[in-house]
């Protein structure tokens, strides 16, 4: 990549735009970028990096804080960006967040972050991404590198690249891993960790599930063996046990089954014996119940006989009653019909007078309809009057009123343009007050992040502490277990010894002179076994069974001192990897000087809260200033419009004052008919007005009312005779009827046996209790007959002598034969359910077993795998960390070809082969060989002019190697800022000679520097200046 031009604008301590033409420096090796502190060296690097990356180029620089504080909220920040690879031209425009004046109004925005990408051929621009994540992918793809391989590469920063040969070995790993971006191999260790584990927590849960189906089981004798896989043989014994037992237990059952069978024959036919005795009984009692009602039954048959008679009768009678009652009704209701009419007589009459007297005021009534109608156009004429009467006193008054307020809100717009001064002034002493605060909200932010690492770090040293006194209390108990394991194998083996001579002693007693020997096959014996004392079997296998145990426990004792080690060591190593000396310093110092820094950040925190809540408050208050200055910039527009509209209020008002005056004095004339207008009111017409209509209209209404009502009554006295007539006719009918049904009613009263009519009454009964009684008598007969035929059936069927069979004896015993049947089943369930039970546990034992064998194997490939990679193995390397070796011979190896120019053959680098201590992780640690001496020393013992030399050269080395590997893309531009002031002359000249040789291949060398020996050495100057203005740039040739 070729840089060609730089442009920024309000960005940094760069206030106006500044462009800087990179072609021309092309001739020159070595360009020098000289200027005051803080004027903005850096700065210059910075852009390119924002451009690229959309960051600065230094850790401790943000994108917030790029923008220029002496910049207008107008002038915008950003950056224009141009360079060419492979001979194409690219252009970059970038800007960050910002606040920004609003292109409409009066106030200010944020603007988001903007990116756009453009290719620059001489035909014009195209663009390629406008979006800021697009624009940043592109931007690595062409380049091929990331954020922190470009700066390493381009960028050595102000103290950054002392870090490589400054920091310990953690730290070093950290800058490395990010420039080779090789956290590839640290996850695969990581995922190879997480598997372990992950295989781990599945083999204790598939001994926990072995041992919970182990505990589930339903076994009959000894308990199982201790290891599940054991067990499985144990298990099946027991469920073929189970399966004879249930066998038998079905044989019991069958035969129980049986005799109950033949007991349950016997008891169904004596039963029925005795239910047809039992039936012959009751049915016997029963016929006697049937012969005791028999004179009951003759009586009611009697008494329906009679009832009957009366019911026949009772229709005559019922047909005299109804003639007499409707003679009496038609009687009342003549009477009825006579009164009416006398009344609507009487009523008419009434009329016909108060008809007389409404015809005689006639007259009257139409002269009042006369008076109401004229009357009318007048009421109706007067309200028009009063209104414009009122209309113009009500313009009078405001008049008046717009007058007063007109000269008020002249009053009022003086007052406000003198608050709007006072405001503005007010606003300027507030300019910059965002900057500040948003620059000390961001010291807060890393303040409080510090906390809260330093924080966890505390809590990490007390972890460590705390794991240490756990794990050597283990490693105490771990060695008492071996010493008494180590012991009781000396008695197993003593034991077992013993056995083993016992047995050659029998087996030479055996021997016969001049025959082989069993073991040997040898026919000659010279030294035959001594007698020995016989070993109990028991003794030697509990002896075995004792070291077993031991050894198990001392297993899981060595599995605790490793896992507490393992705690311990990840708690250093955190602890090592964020810079505190962990191998020399006790857990308490560390843990006392990790305390001492949280109150230190605490109190700085404290400051920097105080100081933000100070300058909120100066922001609040800033806000609240412009919000008033448009409150009342709004508020005096308004007050300008108010009086304008104000003023054509009054004029309009004057002219409608006069209009309506001239109205009046024609209304004027118009109702002086009528008497004084003054006098006259609305109210005084309306009153006349409503009273002679309402006697008019009572009037008409009476009028109506009469005629109406006479014409009524005439109707309902016609209605009334034709009524009349009608009922006398009805009643002479009426009266007919009444003397046929007595007649007729006698006559059949004769033909009856009642001796009375008395007796009639008596014998009338409801033909529902007819119906009843009938049915009774009929049920009667029908169950008398039902009862003599049964009963002749059962005593023709079992005699009339039969008695009732007990069945005590045998019912019993069928009770008990059904509660040892209910054992017998209840025994056989439960068998069934054991065996069943456990053949699905032995299944699932086995499929547990198969898959935790499996597991297992798994488990320690992935285990050994898992240690290594993490670097736990002899060489105390990590993979990622074996990987970064290499990539750190590679840096070592071209940075030493320029470190031993820059100092006469005597220092070079390497990488130190020493192995760590303590579990902390090695190989990136470094060295440097002292050809002076001979020896190898740490790189920290060099003097700082030495340190600038080693680190400068380790920085282009890695220069070099990331851009070998970063897909071939040439960086012809390197910066390095600072660090010469620590070189004496000649230091510094062998210095400038390497890196002049660094112009090889058309590379460009920017050196930022105060040293005054550069500035003669490099007649090319980029010299930045500062002002209260602004820093600016121009490039100087001499």
């Amino acid at each position: 990549m070729e840089i060609t031009e730089l442009t920024i604008q309000a960005f940094g301590p760069y206030k106006h735009r500044q462009t800087i033409s990179f072609e021309k420096l092309k001739q020159y090796p070595i360009f020098l970028i000289t200027g005051p502190t803080g004027a903005g060296k850096t700065t210059v690097f910075d852009a390119i990096c924002f451009a690229l990356y959309g960051k600065a180029s230094g850790s401790d620089r943000d994108q917030e804080t790029l923008r220029s504080q002496l910049s207008r909220p107008e002038e915008k920040t950003f950056v224009s960006f141009t360079f060419r690879i492979n001979n194409k031209t690219y252009a970059l425009e970038r800007a960050p967040k910002q606040i920004v004046a609003k292109q409409r109004g009066e106030g200010t925005k944020e603007e988001p972050a903007r990116a756009e990408l453009y290719f620059d051929p001489e035909g014009g621009r195209q663009l390629l991404a406008s979006k800021v994540r697009e624009v940043d992918q592109l931007v690595e793809d062409m380049l091929g590198l990331n954020y922190e391989q470009f700066r390493k590469m381009m960028m050595i920063p102000q103290g950054e690249f002392r870090k490589l040969i400054s920091e310990n070995s953690r730290e070093r790993e950290e800058v490395l891993r990010k420039i080779f971006d090789t956290s590839l191999y640290m996850d695969v260790t990581e995922r190879l960790k997480q598997k372990r584990a992950g295989l781990e927590g599945e083999i204790t849960k598939s001994r926990d599930r072995a041992k919970d189906i182990l505990a589930r089981l339903y076994l009959d004798e000894e308990e199982l063996p201790e290891h599940p896989a054991d067990a499985v043989s144990r298990i099946q014994q027991d469920i073929d046990g189970k399966y004879e037992l249930i066998t038998r237990i079905g044989e019991q059952k069958n035969a129980q089954e049986k005799a109950k069978n033949e007991i349950e024959e016997k008891l169904k036919k004596i039963e029925q014996h005795n239910e047809l005795v039992k039936e012959r009984e009751d049915y016997a009692k029963s016929r006697t119940e049937i012969e005791a009602r028999k004179q009951e039954i003759e009586k009611k048959k009697s008494r329906v006989a009679k009832g009957e008679e009366a019911a026949k009768l009772e229709v005559y009678d019922k047909q005299v009653r109804e003639a007499e009652n409707s003679l009496t009704e038609l009687e009342q209701q003549r009477d009825a019909t006579k009164k009416a009419f006398a009344e609507v007589e009487q009523q008419k009459d009434r009329k016909q007078k108060e008809q007389k007297k409404c015809d005689e005021k006639e007259e009257e009534r139409l002269q009042l309809k006369r008076k109401m109608d004229r009357l009318e156009e007048d009421r109706e004429r007067f309200p028009e009057i009063r209104e414009k009467e009122k209309y113009a006193a009500v313009k009078k008054q405001r008049k008046e009123e717009l007058k007063k307020e007109l000269h008020q809100q002249k009053e009022s717009g003086r007052r406000c343009r003198q608050k709007e001064k006072d405001l503005s002034d007010r606003l300027v002493q507030f300019q910059g007050i965002d900057q500040k605060y948003f620059e000390c909200n961001g010291k807060v932010d890393r303040q409080e992040g510090e906390k809260k690492t330093l924080n966890r770090l505390y809590s990490s040293a007390a972890k460590w502490a705390e794991k240490q006194k756990e794990r050597e209390k283990q490693e105490a108990f771990l060695r008492e277990k071996r010493e008494e394991r180590i012991h009781k194998e000396k008695e197993w083996t003593t034991l077992t010894s013993s056995q083993k001579e016992h047995q050659a002693y029998l087996l030479m007693l055996e021997l016969v002179p001049g025959e082989p020997c069993p073991v040997c096959g040898s026919d000659h014996h010279p030294s035959p076994a001594r007698p020995e004392e016989a070993v109990d079997e028991e003794m030697i296998e509990a002896a075995e069974k004792a070291v077993k145990q031991l050894k198990e426990q001392e297993d899981q004792l060595q599995k605790n001192v490793y896992r507490v080690k393992a705690e311990e060591e990840a708690k250093k190593q955190e602890l090592e990897a964020n810079g505190y000396e962990v191998e020399k310093t006790p857990a308490e110092e560390v843990a006392a000087k990790l305390d001492e820094e949280i109150k230190e950040v605490t109190r700085t925190l404290h400051t920097l809260k105080k100081e933000t809540e100070s300058l909120k408050a100066k922001t609040k208050e800033r806000e609240e200033t412009e919000r008033t200055y448009r409150e009342v910039q709004k508020s005096l527009e308004e007050k300008r419009e108010q009086y304008e509209n104000l003023k054509e209020q009054y004029d309009a008002t004057e002219r409608e004052i006069y209009e309506k005056e001239a109205e009046l004095k024609e209304f004027y004339r118009s109702l002086s008919q009528f008497g004084s207008v003054e006098e006259l009111t609305s109210d005084m017409l309306e009153r006349m007005y409503e009273d002679i209509r309402a006697r008019y209209e009572k009037m008409t209404q009476d009028k109506q009312r009469i005629d109406e009502e006479l014409s009524r009554l005439a109707e309902k006295l016609s209605g009334l005779e034709g009524t009349m007539k009608q009922q006398k006719e009805t009643y002479e009918k009426a009266e007919k009827t009444v003397r046929d049904t007595r007649e007729q009613f006698k006559q059949m009263f004769e033909e009856t046996s009642f001796s009375s009519v008395e007796d009639y009454e008596e014998s009338k009964i409801t033909s529902g209790e007819v119906e009843a009684v009938k049915k009774e008598i009929q049920d009667y007969e029908n169950s008398k007959n039902i009862i003599e035929s049964r009963l002749k059936e059962l005593e023709e069927k079992i005699g009339e002598d039969a008695l009732y069979i007990p069945t005590d004896s045998l019912t019993l015993r069928r009770q008990e034969i059904t509660e040892e049947m209910n054992n017998i089943q209840e025994r056989l369930t439960q068998k069934e359910y054991e065996k069943t039970h456990n053949e699905k546990s032995l299944r699932e034992l086995q499929a547990v077993l198969k898959e935790q064998g499996g597991k297992e194997e798994l488990f320690y490939e992935v285990g050994d795998l898992a240690r290594m990679t993490n670097g736990d193995n002899p060489l105390r390397l990590s993979l990622e960390r074996y990987v970064l070796a290499s990539y750190l011979d590679e840096i070592l190896l071209q940075a030493n070809q320029r470190l031993q120019v820059m100092t006469d053959y005597r220092y070079q680098l390497k990488r130190s082969e020493e192995i760590a201590k303590r579990g902390a992780q090695s190989g990136l640690d470094l060295e440097v060989m002292d050809q002076y001496t001979g020896l190898e020393r740490s790189v920290r013992t060099l003097s700082g002019g030495e340190g600038f030399k080693a680190a400068l050269s380790l920085a282009l080395g890695m220069a070099d190697v990331v851009q070998s590997h970063a897909g071939g893309i040439q960086l012809n531009t390197l910066f390095i800022d600072e660090g010469f002031g620590t070189l004496d002359d000649i230091s510094l000249q062998q210095a400038i000679e390497c890196l002049k040789s660094l112009q090889d291949g058309n590379r460009l060398l920017g050196i930022i520097s105060h040293v005054p020996q550069l500035k003669e050495e490099i007649p090319v100057q980029m010299q930045v200046s500062a002002s209260g203005s602004g820093s600016s740039v121009t490039i100087k040739y001499s």
